[in-house]
Formats: structure tokens, sequence, C-alpha cells
């Protein structure tokens, strides 16, 4: 028996939004701090990695094959295709 769940592309597309804008909020204060530019581009790539990981982790969820949204492996009856 698979598990299978709910993660639709309007969901995945929420949350890929709330981890740009959380991204942009973090760049927003590391560019406020009063450190030198050197250690600033450090602390922005280290946000790149952080954001880049999330974003992959939504979309390995949403393309998962348990996913009942991922038109990949199922019809539009939510039958498994093989």
């Amino acid at each position: 028996y698979i598990e299978t769940y709910s993660f639709n592309k309007n969901e995945k597309d929420l949350q890929v939004a709330k981890i740009n804008a959380n991204y942009n909020q973090q760049v927003k204060e590391v560019m406020n701090l009063r450190i030198a530019a050197p250690k600033k581009v450090d602390l922005i790539q280290q946000l790149q990695k952080q954001r880049n990981n999330k974003i992959e982790n939504a979309n390995d969820l949403f393309f998962d094959y348990r996913n009942k949204y991922n038109y990949n492996h199922y019809d539009r009856n939510y039958n498994w295709i093989r």
C-alpha cells in the first residue's frame, strides 16, 4: 500500500512565493548590516543556497509519485498510471 497525499500546483506556487519573499526580506536585512562587502556577498550566497534547497524540496514534494496531483503518474480520475 502506497500512502498518497495532496499537494497541488497552487500550493506549490504559494510555497515558492513565500520562500522567495522570505529570501528577499533576508537579503534586505543583510544589505543593511554594517559589515564589509565580501562578508555581505558570502551571506547572500548562503541565503541563495538555502532558498534553492527549499524550492527544490517543494518541487520534489510536488513531483513525488505519491502526490495525487502529480499528473505524471495519475490520470484525471486519480487512477494510478503505470
